[in-house]
């Protein structure tokens, strides 16, 4: 799953935030605005391992169970969460 988000480029950062289900039941803000979308992109884990999403000159990928985005062996072994972004 890929989320494309035209004419809004956000910081690595700041999609992470988009990411973090939200517990509170104030609405989640970003950039000082309300969410509509409820827990973000946290959703996203349902249909896919590794979502990604592209912002401005940015593409991020998120794994959290450490299964995929991983360089080496050691990593392998080490199945702790990760995330790439390249711009």
């Amino acid at each position: 799953m890929c989320a494309v988000m035209p004419d809004v480029i956000l910081s690595p950062d700041e999609l992470a935030t988009l990411l973090q289900p939200n517990t509170s039941s104030a609405p989640a803000t970003l950039r000082g605005r309300h969410l509509l979308a409820g827990g973000g992109l946290a959703s996203a884990f349902a249909v896919t391992d590794v979502p990604h999403a592209v912002s401005g000159g940015s593409l991020c990928m998120w794994d959290p169970c450490g299964a995929h985005l991983v360089t080496t062996a050691a990593e392998q072994r080490a199945a702790l969460p990760r995330a790439r972004c390249y711009r």
